[in-house]
């Protein structure tokens, strides 16, 4: 029942012996896999670069952005939806400028390869979705600043060289149920306010926190580091130390003091360093999982 698609290599043929049943509600399709379809099963667009300027309430869908310097350009725009296309920029694939709402679906972003803005980058774009994606072999995946109420959910990333997802300076963003393998750093926040919870991470790095009141909120998480599982460097001018609630992940062990290792926090910086007094969050990592988070990473 409902809609089924087989996909075939390309040139060949299928038979089909015996029978096949259907319903009246089912639709059986069978397409070539070296090709690109929406949901209609027509070709989709292809394109060189689009730039869009106060354009609203608009569904982009079907699209192939190709041999592009910065592919798809959003300024002062506002509720559009990108759906079902595919970007690989030279430098960047989608930029946001000032566009709040926007929602990205479905989309492949790969072979970005800007050092410091990333795949996707946004920027005093509030409430941001981008869910159901898949972001490799990029420099970074995705760069986020000056933007509140950010989602990143059900995505997965795949041998971004430098990061992930940059969530930076005065951007609160939600990073959940996304799934990175192969990762330098997974998530880095930089002066943000972050929250990273079911999420599975295989990486040198999960979790870098840093600057000034950069703060997060880190459960829930699958925790398979080379290097750290947590870093933690925010800065505050306080005289009390500030946990950073990271209870409840796995790290891959159920030692105490093997986890330990994987953070790195206020205890770990040198009383010697003249701004010492000002690093001042402790990742509070107890109590942690003892089994592997069943529901972390992506999911349907």
């Amino acid at each position: 029942t409902g809609t089924n698609k087989i996909l075939l290599a390309p040139g060949s043929s299928v038979s089909v012996y015996g029978g096949i049943n259907t319903t009246d509600s089912t639709n059986l399709t069978f397409v070539s896999s070296d090709k690109t379809y929406t949901h209609s099963q027509t070709e989709v667009e292809r394109f060189t670069q689009i730039d869009l300027i106060g354009v609203s309430d608009q569904i982009l869908q079907g699209f192939v952005i190709r041999d592009s310097s910065y592919g798809l350009k959003l300024m002062n725009c506002e509720r559009v939806n990108l759906v079902n296309s595919t970007m690989d920029g030279k430098y960047q694939s989608i930029a946001l400028s000032n566009s709040p709402d926007i929602s990205i679906f479905n989309c492949v972003l790969s072979k970005s390869t800007d050092l410091s803005l990333g795949a996707l980058y946004a920027e005093f774009s509030d409430n941001l979705r981008v869910e159901r994606s898949v972001f490799l072999h990029n420099q970074i995946g995705i760069t986020l600043i000056w933007g509140q109420q950010g989602l990143v959910k059900n995505n997965y990333f795949s041998h971004n060289l430098i990061n992930d997802v940059y969530c930076g300076t005065n951007a609160t963003t939600t990073v959940e149920n996304n799934t990175f393998q192969n990762s330098n750093t997974s998530i880095t926040n930089y002066a943000g306010v972050l929250v990273a919870n079911y999420n599975d991470i295989a990486a040198e790095t999960g979790i870098h926190s840093y600057y000034l009141h950069a703060s997060f909120t880190a459960k829930h998480n699958n925790l398979d580091c080379s290097d750290y599982g947590i870093i933690s460097k925010g800065r505050f001018q306080t005289a009390n130390l500030l946990e950073m609630d990271s209870t409840q992940n796995y790290w891959f062990t159920t030692q105490s003091s093997t986890i330990r290792e994987k953070i790195y926090d206020h205890y770990n910086e040198d009383p010697n360093d003249p701004i010492y007094y000002v690093y001042v969050t402790v990742v509070k990592y107890q109590p942690f999982a003892m089994n592997r988070i069943q529901n972390a990473g992506i999911f349907n």
